[in-house]
């Protein structure tokens, strides 16, 4: 692999490790991964310490790629996931757009923002298993408003809309 300093050339490693496989390439770890898919994704879910709170029954069902579901049984919470990262210290993420300079958000600001559009939602009534989904431009405000509903545990989507084309 190219760049041996990167997570992927380190799950890459890890892979290697458990399965006695040499991956010469990154092509030869693509392929393997086609051919044992539900290994790797196994695999992915350990390396990766996905925190989940209940596990898969499998994990996929389905023939045809339209038919698959993938992990069925496991519940997981995407934004307990994220902020086990939480570090007063340390910058949670980068953020840039075509019209605002690169800078840098803190740990402290993504969980204040979080927590406030939590107790909004807690107000109007959602509850775990709600639905909420939302379009944004491309601001920083979308992985934020990603994370938010998340806290309560329904299912959330984001996608980044771009109005100025």
């Amino acid at each position: 692999m190219v760049n041996e300093s990167s997570n992927l050339a380190d799950f890459k490693k890890y892979i290697e490790n458990l399965t006695g496989i040499i991956f010469q390439d990154y092509e030869a770890l693509w392929i393997w991964s086609i051919q044992n898919s539900d290994k790797f994704w196994e695999y992915l879910v350990d390396y990766f310490q996905i925190i989940y709170h209940q596990k898969q029954e499998c994990i996929q069902k389905g023939e045809r790629i339209f038919e698959k579901t993938w992990f069925p049984g496991m519940t997981l919470n995407y934004t307990e996931h994220i902020f086990r990262h939480f570090n007063p210290l340390k910058t949670a993420l980068f953020y840039q757009s075509e019209t605002e300079k690169l800078r840098a958000v803190s740990w402290d600001e993504m969980r204040k923002k979080t927590a406030a559009i939590q107790t909004f939602f807690k107000k109007e009534g959602y509850k775990k298993g709600d639905c909420i989904s939302a379009i944004y431009q491309t601001y920083l405000r979308l992985p934020i408003r990603f994370l938010q509903p998340m806290v309560l545990e329904p299912f959330g989507a984001a996608v980044p809309l771009n109005l100025e084309n």
